[in-house]
């Protein structure tokens, strides 16, 4: 396979693969979407899934360079960084494992107002949304959660936990908040 190259399964067991820029599989090309972008390199492709899916991918050469997955709905949820072994996306949920992983994850809800997640280290993060509540957990390491707003420079908030520890987000017409 090329060095841009990736499998992607969805709940069904339909898959879509992507080697030298070019998209093949079994997985119908439906509406919602989500972006895989690779760096270095400038590949950006855009696929349309059914409201029901899960992603899973598994890139072979992870360590090497850094990944993005994202997609659009209720929730905008990036995942990014080198490191990353395995990302798994559904409808409420992103988990990321990996080794030596230096990760942020990006999450937003439709407003200006989003919360970038770091760390480093761990070999679990998962970031679940249930109703107005969301849930950032990293198992093996600490981790930092900051609330931004698009259109300013510095930080709203910013909260640092300890490795098992979950960050609950209430989510209140759209607009993050930290649980305290």
């Amino acid at each position: 396979m090329s060095e841009d190259s990736l499998t992607i399964v969805n709940a069904e067991g339909q898959e879509l693969h992507f080697a030298d820029k070019v998209w093949s599989g079994t997985m119908p090309v439906l509406d919602g979407h989500f972006t895989v972008d690779f760096v270095p390199g400038s590949t950006s492709v855009q696929v349309r899934f059914s409201e029901s899916f899960s992603v899973r991918f598994e890139p072979e050469r992870a360590k090497d360079r850094s990944i993005c997955l994202s997609f659009d709905g209720d929730d905008f949820r990036a995942v990014e960084g080198p490191g990353l072994q395995n990302v798994e996306y559904t409808r409420s949920t992103v988990e990321a494992t990996g080794e030596n992983m230096q990760y942020e994850v990006g999450i937003s809800t439709g407003t200006r107002t989003y919360l970038e997640v770091t760390g480093s280290g761990e070999s679990r993060v998962r970031y679940e949304r249930d109703g107005k509540k969301g849930y950032f957990t990293a198992q093996d390491a600490p981790f930092t959660v900051v609330l931004r707003d698009r259109d300013q420079q510095e930080p709203l908030d910013t909260m640092e936990f300890s490795a098992g520890e979950t960050c609950t987000i209430r989510i209140r017409d759209g607009v993050p908040s930290f649980v305290r």
